[in-house]
């Protein structure tokens, strides 16, 4: 596959960057990894072609003014770094390397392609894993028909939030197809985008790389063969 970037972050008060061992474990597995450094300059992205794979890996909450926001009571802090850098990363890298973001990743490339007005800043009530590795919530899964459902991880309070019944038009407005969707309430109608992918990138809103998520790893290699992981016909209902 090639080498492998994984955007990091501070760790700690002395302004160190660096990336959780898991990330590194869990994507040495289809490639060699890197850390990328954040930075406010890029005279250095020409180096990004020597990227196959660029990682935007989980972190702080997702700026509400960066989607057209105004930010509620709710809201985490931000690393503003981070923020700037996402949509830097993205401009420059995003068809040409392969991204794969999770968690705040999934939630910052939506941001880039224009989603804000689907993003909720605090899903009330959105189940949490006990720990990194804990089961906290079902999914449902597109990729095959009928669709099938999993348990997965979950460390989040910010979403992609979509009408059941508009699920096919988010589609073709983003040029993406929905892998998985989560309930957003009892009834069915609001679902959370869980999974998405695109022709360059796949976004995944749970944990894959702490709980060793071995269906995530085959889905990035299906797109590392530029191919889609969902059939067209097997839209979301």
């Amino acid at each position: 596959m090639g080498l492998i970037g994984v955007v990091g972050k501070r760790v700690d008060e002395d302004e160190y960057i660096g990336a959780r061992q898991t990330y590194v474990d869990y994507f040495n597995r289809v490639g060699s990894v890197a850390v990328i450094t954040p930075q406010t300059t890029f005279e250095w992205s020409a180096n990004l072609n020597h990227f196959s794979v660029v990682v935007m890996p989980g972190g702080a909450d997702i700026r509400p003014s960066r989607v057209g926001q105004v930010p509620g009571r709710t809201v985490g802090e931000s690393d503003l770094l981070l923020e700037y850098f996402d949509d830097q990363l993205l401009e420059t890298t995003l068809n040409r390397a392969f991204i794969v973001g999770i968690c705040r990743g999934h939630q910052s490339l939506a941001a880039h392609l224009g989603m804000g007005g689907y993003f909720v800043q605090d899903l009330e009530g959105h189940a949490h894993s006990i720990g990194w590795t804990g089961a906290a919530h079902s999914v449902t899964l597109y990729e095959n028909d009928p669709p099938t459902t999993v348990m997965v991880n979950s460390l989040h309070h910010q979403g992609i939030v979509v009408e059941a019944s508009h699920l096919a038009e988010f589609e073709r407005r983003f040029s993406v197809r929905v892998l998985a969707t989560a309930a957003h309430d009892t009834g069915g109608r609001w679902l959370i985008i869980e999974a998405m992918e695109g022709m360059n990138f796949l976004t995944i809103q749970w944990h894959p790389e702490a709980i060793n998520d071995l269906m995530v790893l085959r889905w990035i290699r299906t797109k590392m063969s530029g191919r889609w992981i969902r059939p067209p016909e097997n839209y979301p209902s």
